[in-house]
């Protein structure tokens, strides 16, 4: 047995048994469920990124590129509520960095005044159809000589 305060580590026969363990608990955990875990912690980490003092919209914008792609694959699985609920945390997650992305944004210049528009020019009349090409003339028949 360790001391406490000891080198604070486990006999590695521990340790490989309690990683089987793990291992097999996963292996029977649902994949919706590990999903539905998944879109929260990504959401929680984006909130983080948007709003905490860890700002990084970078970070966010990815959170979020990947909770729409997943929520519209979980949402389904659960029920109509929950599947409500997680549109309802990308929806929120969008607004909020929408909103920051503003406010982050440097104070946009004034426009120039504007100048007023130069008169229009009457439109140029559409150029001339060409003359039809004009036809050969035939031969002139030779006039009767004395005939």
């Amino acid at each position: 047995m360790s001391s406490p305060g000891g080198g604070g580590g486990r006999r590695p026969e521990v340790d490989a048994e309690l990683l089987a363990q793990l291992a097999a608990e996963v292996q029977r955990l649902p994949i919706r469920d590990l999903l539905v875990q998944t879109v929260g912690t990504i959401s929680s980490l984006a909130w983080g990124r948007i709003s905490g003092p860890g700002r990084d919209l970078e970070q966010a914008r990815l959170a979020i590129d990947a909770l729409r792609a997943l929520v519209p694959v979980v949402a389904p699985t659960v029920s109509e509520q929950a599947g409500r609920d997680l549109n309802a945390v990308v929806s929120s997650l969008q607004l909020a960095y929408v909103k920051a992305l503003a406010e982050a944004a440097p104070p946009a210049e004034p426009a120039p005044p504007a100048e007023p528009a130069p008169p229009a020019e009457p439109a140029a009349a559409p150029p001339a159809a060409p003359p039809p090409p004009e036809e050969p003339e035939e031969p002139a028949e030779p006039a009767d000589a004395g005939g």
